[in-house]
Protein backbone atom coordinates (compact mmCIF):
# COMPACT_ATOMS: atom_id res chain seq x y z
CA UNK A 1 0.00 0.00 0.00
CA UNK A 2 0.72 3.77 -0.82
CA UNK A 3 2.22 5.60 2.58
CA UNK A 4 -0.84 7.32 3.23
CA UNK A 5 -2.42 9.81 5.10
CA UNK A 6 0.34 13.03 5.09
CA UNK A 7 -0.70 14.93 2.55
CA UNK A 8 -4.12 15.08 3.72
CA UNK A 9 -2.69 16.35 7.11
CA UNK A 10 -1.09 19.62 5.89
CA UNK A 11 -4.87 19.90 3.97
CA UNK A 12 -6.70 19.96 7.18
CA UNK A 13 -4.53 21.95 9.36
CA UNK A 14 -4.93 24.95 6.61
CA UNK A 15 -8.44 24.55 6.62
CA UNK A 16 -8.67 24.48 10.55
CA UNK A 17 -5.62 27.55 10.69
CA UNK A 18 -8.43 30.10 8.58
CA UNK A 19 -4.99 30.28 6.23
CA UNK A 20 -5.75 32.04 2.59
CA UNK A 21 -6.69 29.03 0.67
CA UNK A 22 -9.26 28.72 -1.94
CA UNK A 23 -11.96 27.37 0.46
CA UNK A 24 -12.54 31.16 1.79
CA UNK A 25 -11.33 33.04 -1.74
CA UNK A 26 -13.30 30.83 -4.43
CA UNK A 27 -12.92 32.34 -7.89
CA UNK A 28 -11.10 35.33 -6.58
CA UNK A 29 -7.68 34.76 -7.51
CA UNK A 30 -5.46 32.35 -9.80
CA UNK A 31 -3.49 31.54 -6.75
CA UNK A 32 -6.52 31.29 -4.11
CA UNK A 33 -7.85 28.40 -7.06
CA UNK A 34 -4.65 26.59 -7.43
CA UNK A 35 -5.03 26.27 -3.66
CA UNK A 36 -8.20 24.71 -3.87
CA UNK A 37 -7.65 22.36 -6.43
CA UNK A 38 -4.80 21.19 -4.58
CA UNK A 39 -6.58 20.80 -0.87
CA UNK A 40 -9.34 19.02 -2.75
CA UNK A 41 -7.35 17.00 -4.99
CA UNK A 42 -5.13 15.74 -1.98
CA UNK A 43 -8.31 15.11 0.05
CA UNK A 44 -9.95 13.56 -3.17
CA UNK A 45 -7.26 10.78 -3.18
CA UNK A 46 -7.11 10.42 0.78
CA UNK A 47 -11.17 9.50 0.39
CA UNK A 48 -10.43 6.98 -2.18
CA UNK A 49 -7.70 5.39 -0.55
CA UNK A 50 -10.46 5.17 2.57
CA UNK A 51 -12.94 3.62 0.81
CA UNK A 52 -10.95 1.05 -1.31
CA UNK A 53 -9.81 -0.11 2.27
CA UNK A 54 -13.53 -0.15 3.35
CA UNK A 55 -14.69 -1.61 0.41
CA UNK A 56 -12.84 -5.08 -0.09
CA UNK A 57 -9.22 -3.72 -1.46
CA UNK A 58 -11.44 -2.49 -4.46
CA UNK A 59 -11.91 1.64 -5.08
CA UNK A 60 -15.86 2.41 -7.30
CA UNK A 61 -15.14 1.76 -10.24
CA UNK A 62 -13.59 -1.67 -9.57
CA UNK A 63 -17.37 -2.74 -8.56
CA UNK A 64 -18.69 -4.73 -11.04
CA UNK A 65 -22.30 -2.53 -11.14
CA UNK A 66 -20.19 0.93 -10.96
CA UNK A 67 -17.77 0.78 -13.52
CA UNK A 68 -16.37 3.56 -14.98
CA UNK A 69 -19.64 5.85 -15.02
CA UNK A 70 -18.32 9.54 -13.42
CA UNK A 71 -22.44 9.45 -11.98
CA UNK A 72 -22.24 6.45 -10.16
CA UNK A 73 -18.83 6.31 -8.80
CA UNK A 74 -19.83 10.14 -7.18
CA UNK A 75 -22.79 8.39 -6.03
CA UNK A 76 -20.42 5.87 -4.31
CA UNK A 77 -18.76 8.87 -2.50
CA UNK A 78 -21.76 11.14 -1.53
CA UNK A 79 -23.63 8.29 -0.17
CA UNK A 80 -23.93 5.83 2.35
CA UNK A 81 -22.96 2.55 1.19
CA UNK A 82 -22.16 -1.09 2.77
CA UNK A 83 -19.02 -3.19 1.87
CA UNK A 84 -20.62 -4.66 -1.45
CA UNK A 85 -20.54 -0.93 -2.70
CA UNK A 86 -24.20 -1.21 -2.09
CA UNK A 87 -25.94 2.69 -1.77
CA UNK A 88 -28.45 2.79 1.35
CA UNK A 89 -31.97 2.81 0.65
CA UNK A 90 -34.32 4.69 2.26
CA UNK A 91 -35.42 3.33 5.53
CA UNK A 92 -32.29 1.24 5.44
CA UNK A 93 -30.87 -0.95 8.05
CA UNK A 94 -27.27 -0.71 9.88
CA UNK A 95 -25.19 -2.37 7.27
CA UNK A 96 -24.76 0.76 5.15
CA UNK A 97 -22.10 1.92 7.77
CA UNK A 98 -19.53 3.40 5.46
CA UNK A 99 -19.38 6.98 4.07
CA UNK A 100 -20.60 9.17 2.80
CA UNK A 101 -16.83 10.36 2.19
CA UNK A 102 -18.01 13.92 0.69
CA UNK A 103 -21.21 16.07 1.12
CA UNK A 104 -21.12 16.82 -2.94
CA UNK A 105 -18.40 16.07 -5.19
CA UNK A 106 -15.25 18.78 -4.96
CA UNK A 107 -15.28 20.84 -8.23
CA UNK A 108 -12.01 21.76 -9.76
CA UNK A 109 -12.17 25.43 -10.88
CA UNK A 110 -10.09 25.01 -13.97
CA UNK A 111 -12.61 22.69 -15.18
CA UNK A 112 -16.11 23.36 -17.18
CA UNK A 113 -17.55 20.54 -15.54
CA UNK A 114 -15.39 20.50 -12.51
CA UNK A 115 -17.30 17.72 -10.58
CA UNK A 116 -17.09 15.26 -13.74
CA UNK A 117 -14.71 12.13 -13.23
CA UNK A 118 -12.73 10.92 -17.04
CA UNK A 119 -11.20 7.76 -16.68
CA UNK A 120 -8.14 6.99 -18.92
CA UNK A 121 -8.21 3.42 -20.15
CA UNK A 122 -4.92 0.94 -19.72
CA UNK A 123 -4.06 1.78 -23.37
CA UNK A 124 -4.49 5.24 -23.51
CA UNK A 125 -2.31 8.08 -22.13
CA UNK A 126 -2.87 10.62 -19.53
CA UNK A 127 -3.70 13.91 -20.67
CA UNK A 128 -3.88 16.93 -18.44
CA UNK A 129 -5.92 19.72 -19.13
CA UNK A 130 -7.76 17.75 -21.90
CA UNK A 131 -11.71 17.59 -22.29
CA UNK A 132 -13.97 18.83 -19.65
CA UNK A 133 -13.77 17.02 -16.78
CA UNK A 134 -12.54 17.95 -13.64
CA UNK A 135 -11.08 15.13 -12.71
CA UNK A 136 -9.06 12.19 -13.92
CA UNK A 137 -9.03 8.33 -13.05
CA UNK A 138 -6.10 6.26 -14.75
CA UNK A 139 -7.54 2.93 -14.43
CA UNK A 140 -4.25 1.25 -15.04
CA UNK A 141 -2.45 2.49 -11.93
CA UNK A 142 -5.93 4.05 -10.21
CA UNK A 143 -3.88 7.18 -9.89
CA UNK A 144 -6.26 10.69 -9.45
CA UNK A 145 -5.40 13.62 -10.75
CA UNK A 146 -6.64 16.77 -10.99
CA UNK A 147 -7.54 17.95 -15.10
CA UNK A 148 -5.25 20.49 -15.65
CA UNK A 149 -2.20 21.31 -17.20
CA UNK A 150 -0.82 23.15 -14.21
CA UNK A 151 -1.45 19.89 -12.32
CA UNK A 152 1.71 17.82 -12.54
CA UNK A 153 3.94 16.39 -10.25
CA UNK A 154 6.29 19.25 -9.66
CA UNK A 155 3.11 21.68 -9.46
CA UNK A 156 1.97 19.75 -6.47
CA UNK A 157 5.44 19.73 -4.71
CA UNK A 158 5.62 23.21 -4.96
CA UNK A 159 2.18 23.77 -3.37
CA UNK A 160 2.72 21.78 -0.72
CA UNK A 161 5.55 23.73 -0.09
CA UNK A 162 3.83 26.45 -0.30
CA UNK A 163 0.91 25.03 2.48
CA UNK A 164 3.57 24.04 4.86
CA UNK A 165 5.35 27.27 5.04
CA UNK A 166 2.10 29.20 5.64
CA UNK A 167 0.95 26.95 8.68
CA UNK A 168 4.87 27.19 9.77
CA UNK A 169 4.00 30.92 9.60
CA UNK A 170 0.80 30.74 11.94
CA UNK A 171 2.46 29.01 14.07
CA UNK A 172 5.47 31.02 14.70
CA UNK A 173 3.02 33.78 15.56
CA UNK A 174 1.80 32.29 18.20
CA UNK A 175 -2.31 33.77 17.30
CA UNK A 176 -3.69 30.37 15.81
CA UNK A 177 -3.17 27.81 19.43
CA UNK A 178 -6.41 27.23 19.44
CA UNK A 179 -7.32 26.84 16.07
CA UNK A 180 -4.18 24.66 15.49
CA UNK A 181 -4.94 22.78 18.58
CA UNK A 182 -8.36 21.76 17.00
CA UNK A 183 -6.91 20.77 13.95
CA UNK A 184 -3.99 18.45 15.29
CA UNK A 185 -7.36 17.03 17.03
CA UNK A 186 -9.29 16.81 14.57
CA UNK A 187 -6.20 15.19 12.26
CA UNK A 188 -5.38 12.48 14.71
CA UNK A 189 -8.91 11.52 15.36
CA UNK A 190 -9.31 10.80 11.13
CA UNK A 191 -5.72 8.77 10.93
CA UNK A 192 -6.76 7.15 14.12
CA UNK A 193 -9.81 5.85 12.77
CA UNK A 194 -8.17 5.11 9.37
CA UNK A 195 -5.43 2.96 11.74
CA UNK A 196 -8.74 0.69 12.99
CA UNK A 197 -10.28 0.27 9.51
CA UNK A 198 -6.51 -1.20 8.18
CA UNK A 199 -5.72 -2.96 11.37
CA UNK A 200 -8.76 -5.49 11.95
CA UNK A 201 -11.16 -2.85 13.86
CA UNK A 202 -8.38 -2.48 16.37
CA UNK A 203 -6.86 0.72 17.12
CA UNK A 204 -2.91 0.67 18.52
CA UNK A 205 -3.94 0.68 21.98
CA UNK A 206 -6.09 -2.12 22.01
CA UNK A 207 -3.38 -4.93 20.87
CA UNK A 208 -0.95 -3.85 22.84
CA UNK A 209 -1.86 -5.15 26.15
CA UNK A 210 0.97 -5.17 28.98
CA UNK A 211 3.07 -2.86 26.73
CA UNK A 212 0.72 -0.17 26.66
CA UNK A 213 2.28 3.03 26.49
CA UNK A 214 2.49 6.44 24.90
CA UNK A 215 6.07 5.75 22.86
CA UNK A 216 4.14 2.44 21.86
CA UNK A 217 1.55 3.90 20.49
CA UNK A 218 3.35 6.78 18.63
CA UNK A 219 5.57 4.26 17.40
CA UNK A 220 2.71 2.64 15.13
CA UNK A 221 1.64 5.76 14.09
CA UNK A 222 5.02 7.23 12.95
CA UNK A 223 6.48 3.69 11.97
CA UNK A 224 5.26 1.58 9.24
CA UNK A 225 3.13 -2.02 10.37
CA UNK A 226 1.40 -5.01 9.38
CA UNK A 227 -2.28 -5.25 9.74
CA UNK A 228 -1.90 -6.81 13.26
CA UNK A 229 0.06 -4.12 14.41
CA UNK A 230 3.41 -4.93 14.74
CA UNK A 231 5.99 -2.40 13.80
CA UNK A 232 8.31 -3.02 11.03
CA UNK A 233 11.98 -4.08 12.29
CA UNK A 234 15.30 -2.91 10.88
CA UNK A 235 16.24 -4.62 7.80
CA UNK A 236 12.43 -5.64 7.40
CA UNK A 237 10.34 -6.32 4.18
CA UNK A 238 7.89 -3.28 3.65
CA UNK A 239 5.50 -5.61 1.77
CA UNK A 240 4.83 -7.15 4.94
CA UNK A 241 4.37 -4.28 6.69
CA UNK A 242 2.55 -2.11 4.34
CA UNK A 243 0.29 0.62 6.66
CA UNK A 244 1.31 3.56 7.48
CA UNK A 245 3.18 5.81 8.70
CA UNK A 246 0.31 8.14 9.89
CA UNK A 247 2.33 10.45 10.67
CA UNK A 248 6.31 11.95 10.33
CA UNK A 249 5.71 12.91 14.03
CA UNK A 250 2.55 12.96 16.88
CA UNK A 251 0.66 16.04 16.69
CA UNK A 252 1.93 18.96 19.60
CA UNK A 253 -0.50 19.87 21.75
CA UNK A 254 0.81 23.72 22.56
CA UNK A 255 -0.67 24.24 25.66
CA UNK A 256 0.86 21.22 27.83
CA UNK A 257 4.64 20.83 28.15
CA UNK A 258 4.83 17.50 26.88
CA UNK A 259 2.66 18.04 23.67
CA UNK A 260 3.12 14.93 22.13
CA UNK A 261 2.57 12.54 24.54
CA UNK A 262 -0.72 10.50 25.19
CA UNK A 263 -2.40 9.21 28.36
CA UNK A 264 -4.39 6.54 28.66
CA UNK A 265 -8.21 6.56 30.66
CA UNK A 266 -8.30 3.02 31.14
CA UNK A 267 -11.97 1.26 32.00
CA UNK A 268 -13.42 1.68 34.98
CA UNK A 269 -11.86 5.34 35.29
CA UNK A 270 -12.93 8.07 34.42
CA UNK A 271 -11.78 11.09 31.98
CA UNK A 272 -10.55 14.29 33.07
CA UNK A 273 -8.72 16.93 31.16
CA UNK A 274 -6.54 19.39 31.47
CA UNK A 275 -3.89 17.63 33.95
CA UNK A 276 -0.91 19.16 32.04
CA UNK A 277 0.94 15.60 32.18
CA UNK A 278 0.25 14.58 28.07
CA UNK A 279 -1.17 16.28 25.02
CA UNK A 280 -3.76 13.75 24.16
CA UNK A 281 -5.98 11.63 26.60
CA UNK A 282 -7.24 8.16 25.25
CA UNK A 283 -10.60 6.93 26.97
CA UNK A 284 -10.55 3.58 26.55
CA UNK A 285 -13.51 3.07 27.95
CA UNK A 286 -15.45 4.85 24.75
CA UNK A 287 -11.96 5.01 22.41
CA UNK A 288 -12.32 8.55 21.89
CA UNK A 289 -9.55 10.92 21.40
CA UNK A 290 -9.07 14.29 23.34
CA UNK A 291 -6.91 17.24 23.68
CA UNK A 292 -5.50 17.26 27.31
CA UNK A 293 -7.07 20.66 28.24
CA UNK A 294 -8.56 22.84 31.07
CA UNK A 295 -11.94 23.69 30.10
CA UNK A 296 -11.69 26.37 33.44
CA UNK A 297 -8.04 27.54 31.87
CA UNK A 298 -9.05 27.73 28.01
CA UNK A 299 -12.82 27.91 27.57
CA UNK A 300 -12.59 29.02 24.36
CA UNK A 301 -11.80 25.07 23.63
CA UNK A 302 -12.01 23.38 26.69
CA UNK A 303 -11.72 19.66 26.27
CA UNK A 304 -13.74 19.56 22.62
Amino acid sequence: MKKIGLPLVATLKAVMLGLPTAAQFKQVSAAAKEMDLYNDLMVLRIQLELYRVQHGDRYPWQLQAVGTDSKKVIEQLTHRTNEHGEVEPKGSPEEYKFGPYFENMPVNPFAKNGAVIRFVQPDDPVVLGKGKAGWIVEVKTNKVYANSKLATKEWEATMAKKLAEEIAKARREGANKVPALKSDLLTLRNQLELYRVQHRDKYPWQTLADDLSSDNVARRLTERTNEFGDVMPLGGDPKMYKYGPYFDNIPVNPFVKNGSAIRFVKPGERFRGGDGKAGWVVDMNTNQVYANTDASTHPEHGTF
